[in-house]
C-alpha cells in the first residue's frame, strides 16, 4: 500500500496557508499536543458516522485530520470531513488566503484546473465565516476530479490562550471525464442547502 499523500485539490488549504505558516511558525509543542488530543475518533454528520482516516501535523502550529464514511478510503473518497487547526493566525487571514488560492486556479496553465466561490458569509456574532466553493483538476492519469466544499472557519484559542483558527469542512467529489458530471452538479444544487446547514449546525469537535 502506498503512503497516503494529499491529492491535488486537497492541497488547497496547505497552499493557501504557506505564507502564514512561515510567519506564524513557533515551537508550540504543548498547544499542538492539546489540539491533537481533542480530535475525536468518530464524527456523526448527516446521519452517518465518519471515522478518523488520516492525521498530519504539517507544522508545529498546524494540525489536520480527515474523516471518511465506513465504505470509503483515501485518496479517492466521495465524502469527507476535515478538521484543521492553525495557531498564530486569524479567520480573516486564513479566509483571504483560501479565496486567493481559489481565484488563482483560474489562472493555472492547466485547462482542467478551475475554481469558483459559491457563497461567502460571516456571522458577526461569532466571528465564524462560511466559504462554499467548487474546484476541478485532473489527476496524474488526466481523469477529472470535481469537488464541492463547504468550509466553516471559527476563531478559537489554544491551551495557552493564543489566537487560532479551526476549520470544519465537508467535501464531496466526483470522478470522470464523461457527461455524468452534469448529474453530479445537479445533485449538488439540489442538496446544497441541506449540506451547508449541516456544516453550520455541526458541533465542532
Amino acid at each position: 500500500m502506498k503512503p497516503y499523500s494529499t491529492p491535488p485539490l486537497l492541497k488547497s488549504l496547505v497552499a493557501a496557508l504557506a505564507l502564514l505558516l512561515v510567519a506564524a511558525l513557533s515551537p508550540l509543542t504543548q498547544a499542538q499536543a492539546a489540539m491533537n488530543a481533542s480530535i475525536p475518533a468518530d464524527i456523526e454528520f448527516l446521519d452517518e458516522v465518519y471515522s478518523l482516516a488520516w492525521t498530519s501535523d504539517p507544522a508545529p502550529n498546524y494540525s489536520k485530520a480527515e474523516y471518511l464514511p465506513e465504505d470509503e478510503e483515501l485518496p479517492y473518497y466521495y465524502n469527507m470531513l476535515l478538521v484543521e487547526r492553525l495557531s498564530g493566525a486569524t479567520v480573516k487571514d486564513v479566509v483571504r488566503a483560501q479565496v486567493d488560492f481559489i481565484k488563482g486556479l483560474r489562472e493555472n496553465e492547466d485547462p482542467a484546473a478551475g475554481g469558483r466561490i459559491l457563497n461567502l458569509m460571516e456571522n458577526p456574532n461569532t466571528g465564524e465565516v462560511l466559504l462554499v466553493f467548487v474546484m476541478s483538476a485532473a489527476d496524474e492519469e488526466r481523469e477529472m476530479i470535481w469537488e464541492w466544499n463547504a468550509y466553516r472557519y471559527s476563531p478559537v484559542q489554544t491551551a495557552n490562550g493564543e489566537e487560532a483558527v479551526q476549520l470544519f469542512g465537508y467535501s464531496v467529489r466526483h470522478y470522470g471525464n464523461d457527461d455524468s458530471v452534469y448529474d453530479f452538479l445537479e445533485e449538488l444544487d439540489d442538496a446544497n442547502a441541506e449540506r451547508v446547514n449541516a456544516v453550520l449546525s455541526a458541533q465542532i469537535p
